[in-house]
C-alpha cells in the first residue's frame, strides 16, 4: 500500500500513461486507474447525477482507454483524452436514457439504424457504428460524430419551419412521446365535442352516440396519421437535399 501511495503522489498522469502505452502490462494499466480514478469519477457524476451509472460510465470510459491507448496523442495531455472519452459516454448515456429530444431513437425516425444488444446501443449510418467509427482514429470518429449531430440539428430545424399542422404534430408525437390517440383528441374540436357529449351522456344515449364516436374518432387519428407521415417525408427531402447520397427512408 506503502509503495501504491508513492506512485500516486511521484508519477504524473502523462507519465503512468506513457508507460501503460509503451508496455501494455495490467500492473501500468492499474497505476493510471489509481491515479485517475478520484477526478475522472467526480467529472462523469457531475454530468449525469446518478451514482450507479457513474460507475457503470466510469467503466466504460477505462475500457476505452485500455482498448484504444494506442491512439492516444502522447503531445497531448493524457487527461484530456480520457475526459474527452468520458463525456462522449455520458452523452450516449444522456441521448438514450434522460432526454428524448436528443434521443437515439429519435434518430431512427430520419434514416438512422438503431440496433441493441446485450453490451451496447449502436448507431450506424450506411454500416459504420460509432464502435467501428472509434478504431479508426478520433479525428474521424468526431467528424462522424458531428454529422450526426448537425443531421439531427436540419431534423429538428425542419421541423420547425414546417406548417402548424404537420410541425405541431411532429413535436408532440416525436419530441413528447404523445400517443397518437392523445394528439387526436388534443387538436380535433369535434372528437372533443362528441367525447364530451357522450361522457355527460345517459347510458342510453351513449349507445345512440358510440357509432358517431367511434367514426369521428376514427377519422381523427387517421388524419394524424396522414399528418405525421406528410410531416416526416417533408423533414426526409430538406435531410436528403443537405446530405446528398445518404438513405433518409421515413417509415412509420
Amino acid at each position: 500500500m506503502k509503495g501504491l501511495e508513492k506512485t500516486k503522489n511521484t508519477e504524473t498522469y502523462n507519465s503512468l500513461a506513457k508507460e501503460f502505452k509503451r508496455t501494455k502490462s495490467d500492473l501500468a494499466f492499474t497505476k493510471l486507474y489509481h491515479k485517475m480514478r478520484p477526478s475522472l469519477r467526480n467529472f462523469i457524476k457531475n454530468i449525469v447525477k446518478d451514482h450507479d451509472v457513474t460507475e457503470d460510465l466510469l467503466a466504460r470510459t477505462f475500457q476505452k482507454i485500455y482498448e484504444k491507448i494506442d491512439t492516444y496523442d502522447e503531445s497531448f495531455a493524457i487527461t484530456t483524452w480520457a475526459y474527452t472519452i468520458g463525456k462522449r459516454e455520458c452523452l450516449r448515456w444522456i441521448k438514450r436514457e434522460r432526454n428524448p429530444r436528443i434521443s437515439l431513437s429519435y434518430l431512427s425516425e430520419f434514416g438512422s439504424e438503431v440496433t441493441s444488444d446485450d453490451d451496447s446501443t449502436r448507431v450506424s449510418r450506411n454500416g459504420l457504428t460509432f464502435e467501428e467509427a472509434e478504431y479508426k482514429g478520433e479525428e474521424q470518429f468526431i467528424e462522424e460524430d458531428n454529422l450526426l449531430q448537425t443531421q439531427y440539428t436540419t431534423a429538428v430545424d425542419t421541423i420547425q419551419s414546417l406548417k402548424p399542422m404537420y410541425r405541431d404534430i411532429l413535436v408532440d408525437i416525436l419530441f413528447n412521446k404523445m400517443k397518437y390517440k392523445d394528439v387526436a383528441f388534443k387538436y380535433d374540436e369535434e372528437l372533443q365535442d362528441i367525447k364530451l357529449k357522450y361522457e355527460s351522456a345517459t347510458p342510453l344515449t351513449q349507445k345512440k352516440l358510440k357509432s358517431e364516436y367511434e367514426a369521428i374518432y376514427k377519422k381523427a387519428l387517421q388524419r394524424v396519421k396522414n399528418r405525421v407521415r406528410r410531416g416526416k417525408s417533408l423533414v426526409a427531402s430538406e435531410l436528403e437535399e443537405a446530405f446528398p447520397g445518404m438513405a433518409m427512408a421515413m417509415d412509420i
